[in-house]
């Protein structure tokens, strides 16, 4: 009798986790594998939960990084191009995502003044260590601080003003060209983990495509304008030769 009622319940549990399986492999995440148990059909319920849940994460992250390469290919104004890569950055914990760049990035620029977008409830409390990081990350691509309030290099920079429990900040960088950083601060220390990094370093390599783009649309925009001036304001005909007359 016991062994007839223990094979039943065996055989349910397998029977529940076959269809968990099932449903993982279709794409359907939401649910939670609930297969209790301290045996191996307990373990194994429990690597399937944990499955589902890096799947589900994983998907999600993925879903997020296709919208910011769509922001991306569809604008040339930098700001709307990069604006969805701060904005995925906004869960748990984070209270600013700021990116700093060059002023060549945009068409009516004026020279030596950077473009900042920002995201974040306190993203404008915290706009004064643009400047710090953009000089810092000229020379490293990456800078995770995990408490702030005991970063020696940190204290003369926050002294006296509002700044983030840690942060962590990546440079822009495409083809060996300096183009700014992306910071991200949040409201406790934090340990930073290998897939936030990579996420994040992720989201910087779009960044720093957006500005380049931007930077050669604004180059040609610039061009096209000064000749444009050139030639309205000569009265005689102009006439245009190619290297083959």
């Amino acid at each position: 009798l016991l062994a007839n009622l223990s094979s039943r319940t065996l055989a349910a549990s397998l029977s529940l986790l076959a269809s968990q399986a099932t449903r993982i492999a279709q794409g359907h995440l939401e649910s939670a594998v609930n297969v209790e148990g301290v045996d191996e059909v307990g373990r194994l319920g429990r690597a399937f939960e944990q499955m589902r849940v890096s799947l589900k994460a994983r998907l999600e992250e993925l879903n997020k990084l296709l919208h910011v390469s769509q922001a991306v290919a569809a604008n040339l104004d930098v700001e709307a191009a990069i604006a969805p890569a701060l904005e995925v950055t906004l869960g748990e914990h984070v209270v600013a995502a700021r990116v700093m760049l060059v002023s060549e990035v945009k068409v009516d620029f004026v020279h030596g003044r950077d473009v900042k977008v920002a995201k974040g409830e306190h993203s404008e409390a915290f706009a004064y260590l643009d400047e710090v990081l953009f000089e810092w990350m000229r020379q490293q691509n990456l800078l995770t601080v995990a408490n702030v309030s005991r970063a020696r290099h940190l204290q003369e920079v926050v002294r006296g003003r509002p700044y983030p429990a840690a942060l962590v900040a990546l440079a822009l960088r495409y083809e060996n060209t300096y183009y700014g950083v992306f910071w991200v601060g949040y409201d406790q220390p934090r340990a930073f983990s290998d897939e936030e990094l990579r996420f994040l370093e992720t989201l910087a390599g779009h960044i720093a495509v957006a500005a380049a783009n931007a930077r050669l649309y604004a180059t040609a925009e610039v061009g096209r304008k000064r000749l444009e001036a050139v030639l309205a304001s000569v009265p005689e005909p102009v006439l245009v030769f190619d290297d083959q007359d």
